[in-house]
């Protein structure tokens, strides 16, 4: 990773976490769920494609809410 990818990656984390609790939420299931994960064999790779899963199906969720508020 070259520094100005680092910089945009950091920018976008940090925004993220100033219009969100997400840096408290994702850290809290982190501490439960990566060790877990790890302590029963998983790889990190695993474990990031795993949460990848999840986050494409909350968007879908949330695109599929929209869409019923835009018809309604």
């Amino acid at each position: 990773m070259n520094i100005e990818n680092y910089l945009q990656i950091k920018n976008k984390v940090d925004r993220i976490e100033s219009v969100s609790d997400a840096e408290f939420q994702t850290r809290y299931a982190f501490e439960k769920i990566v060790p877990q994960l790890l302590d029963d064999g998983f790889d990190p790779k695993d474990i990031i494609e795993y949460l990848s899963i999840k986050v494409y199906e909350q968007v879908e969720n949330y695109n599929l809410k929209q869409t019923e508020v835009d018809v309604d």
